[in-house]
């Protein structure tokens, strides 16, 4: 009887786990991911295709970089085109994203490096890679002409 007892109490108490609680008993921390493709483009024609995501789907996606005037923020389930102008310095530059919860705190974070190529005149250089065909923004940016990596 007193087992039966244990077992039932024991089944209610680990039904009320939240569901984010992991095996050990700790609960997940929120993550974040940022995904660039393609890696490396040139000055001038180049486009680079931001995806981000956040664990929390209630989160302010923020992405932030050197070769932007300013963060931009982008809305649920947004993705964000670049478009490099010619200004932009050849170099690698870091593009981050910030999960930025409804109170204005930082929970998740992920930066990636992308690389920005000069085309010297006269050269024959391989061309700029293309976009993936899935790939639909609803922000369009373009970088700033005075970045410096």
């Amino acid at each position: 009887m007193r087992l039966t007892v244990v077992a039932a109490l024991a089944a209610v108490w680990f039904a009320a786990l939240p569901a984010s609680a992991s095996a050990s008993g700790r609960p997940r921390l929120p993550t974040a991911a940022i995904s660039i493709v393609p890696g490396w483009t040139y000055r001038g024609v180049g486009r680079l295709a931001v995806s981000t995501r956040c664990s929390s789907g209630a989160d302010l996606r923020v992405v932030t970089s050197k070769m932007l005037r300013r963060p931009v923020s982008l809305p649920r389930r947004g993705d964000l085109l670049i478009r490099v102008r010619s200004g932009t310095r050849p170099g690698r530059y870091t593009i981050a994203v910030w999960c930025v919860t409804r109170r204005g705190f930082v929970d998740a974070m992920d930066a990636k490096w992308v690389t920005i190529r000069s085309r010297l005149r006269g050269w024959r250089k391989r061309p700029a890679p293309r976009l993936p065909r899935h790939f639909r923004p609803r922000v369009t940016v373009y970088t700033w002409s005075h970045a410096r990596p």
